[in-house]
C-alpha cells in the first residue's frame, strides 16, 4: 500500500497563518480579561471565586483590560473560523497548541516567575 501525499492548495495554505495569528489572540485576550478579573477582585472586597455579583460584574465591564481581552477573544474566534474556511480542520486544529506556548511565556512574564523545567517538558510533550 502506498502512501499518497497531498499538498495544500495556496488557499489552504494562507489557513496556516491565520490559525497562528488567531492563536496570538486567544493567548493575549486571556491573558487580558484574567488581569481585568484581578483588578476588580482587588478592588472589591470579596474573592471572585465564588461567583461575581452585580456590582463586581458591572466593574468588569468597564475595565479596559477586560474589554480588550473579550475584543481579542472575539478577533481570535472569527480567525479561527477564517481558517477554517480556508484549510482542512486536521490543518487548523493542532496549530491552536501555539496558543499553550504563548499563554505560558506571557503568563510567566505577567507574574513575573520563571518556567520550570517540568512546565518546559510539558508544554514540549502537547506540541
Amino acid at each position: 500500500m502506498a502512501l499518497e501525499l497531498t499538498s495544500l492548495s495556496p488557499m489552504q495554505t494562507l489557513g496556516i497563518p491565520v490559525a497562528l495569528v488567531g492563536s496570538v489572540f486567544l493567548a493575549l485576550g486571556a491573558q487580558f480579561q484574567h488581569r481585568g478579573v484581578n483588578k476588580v477582585e482587588a478592588a472589591s472586597s470579596t474573592d471572585a471565586r465564588n461567583g461575581l455579583r452585580s456590582g463586581q460584574l458591572l466593574a468588569l465591564v468597564r475595565r479596559p483590560s477586560w474589554i480588550a481581552g473579550t475584543l481579542m477573544l472575539g478577533l481570535a474566534i472569527l480567525l479561527q473560523l477564517i481558517s477554517l474556511f480556508l484549510a482542512p480542520l486536521t490543518v487548523v486544529q493542532p496549530l491552536g497548541a501555539v496558543a499553550l506556548v504563548i499563554t505560558a511565556v506571557v503568563n510567566a512574564r505577567a507574574t513575573k516567575t520563571r518556567l520550570s523545567a517540568s512546565t518546559i517538558r510539558a508544554i514540549t510533550f502537547c506540541v
